[in-house]
């Protein structure tokens, strides 16, 4: 069965409204949020991650406001993971 050729209807309807909403919430969280962890930011990235373990970053992300899942994930595993092994 052969392909139909692509229209400029198909481009219309290539993304839904709500993909593009996504899209832009994710752009903010990521210009947003360059500023230092606060000391209530790592409390609740840990009692998150003692509530819920470490497979679902995304989840514990929306639990904190203007933090991306990596940027969680990245907190924990190079900062307050307490398994780490720190070298003065």
């Amino acid at each position: 069965m052969a392909k139909r050729p692509r229209s400029e209807e198909d481009d219309d309807f290539q993304y839904a409204d709500h993909d593009y909403e996504i899209s832009q919430q994710r752009s903010l969280k990521k210009i947003c949020n360059r500023v230092k962890w606060t000391r209530d930011e790592d409390e609740k990235l840990k009692k998150l991650v003692e509530q819920n373990g470490t497979d679902d970053w995304a989840f514990i992300a929306s639990h904190l406001q203007n933090r991306s899942d990596f940027q969680c994930q990245h907190r924990w595993q190079k900062v307050l993971n307490p398994e780490l092994i720190k070298v003065l």
